[in-house]
């Protein structure tokens, strides 16, 4: 058995002081962060995509291009995730909703 749970109490109880908003904000914490994952997962599978694409040449922008296409592919994702994404924030959230339930037992 770990001694995990004993060290670190569920995510909103270590600073919400009432616990009547500690369910709302830990639900809200734990949906946000949901979403930063799967936008984190989507950011990275879509710079796999743009990696074949070319920076150079007729109608590229070269070394520009190449600055600033990391936080072009950042907002295509968050923007992916804000519309919906692709239920992988949905799952996420749903199994740390329900480790959280199983640590409060």
């Amino acid at each position: 058995m770990s001694n995990f749970g004993l060290l670190t109490p569920p995510i909103g109880q270590q600073t919400l002081p009432e616990a009547g908003h500690q369910a709302i904000d830990t639900k809200s914490r734990l949906k946000a962060l949901s979403q930063d994952y799967e936008t984190t997962f989507l950011s990275n599978m879509f710079s796999h995509m743009f990696d074949g694409i070319p920076t150079e040449g007729l109608g590229h922008a070269g070394s520009a291009e190449e600055t600033w296409r990391g936080m072009l592919i950042g907002e295509y994702a968050k923007s992916v995730t804000k519309a919906g994404g692709i239920g992988l924030a949905k799952d996420i959230y749903a199994s740390l909703v329900r480790l959280q339930e199983h640590h409060a037992q």
